[in-house]
């Protein structure tokens, strides 16, 4: 249901694509500044594009943890109450909370126990 969060790859006046993450590069590549801003503005607009999907794995994320949040829940019968688990669960919710979907800022990941359901 949702893909990876797909990053906007730049087409190059030599004609090659890459996946820049600054105008830095750009600029170490040669290219001028109005074709930098152009780049750049297409790339926001890409982000933006995406972040309804961005907002939506987010959410399902959050839909998927909730309940672990409530006192004498259990994740595959283990009671998450003042446990480690639950620590970790806090944290990543935290990280989906400041996670910034309308820049190449990567997914947050799960705590690797924790599998979809």
């Amino acid at each position: 249901m949702h893909k990876e969060k797909q990053p906007f790859k730049f087409l190059l006046g030599d004609g090659s694509i890459s996946i820049l993450v600054d105008s830095t590069q750009l600029r170490d590549l040669g290219y001028s500044e109005e074709y930098i801003t152009e780049r750049l503005r297409q790339q926001t607009a890409h982000y933006l594009s995406c972040s309804i999907f961005e907002q939506e794995w987010r959410n399902n994320e959050y839909d998927l943890t909730d309940y672990m949040l409530l006192p004498y829940s259990k994740y595959k019968n283990e009671v998450l109450a003042n446990s480690v688990k639950l620590e970790e669960i806090v944290q990543y919710r935290s990280e989906l909370h400041s996670y910034l979907y309308k820049t190449d800022q990567p997914r947050p990941i799960r705590p690797s126990w924790f599998n979809k359901p």
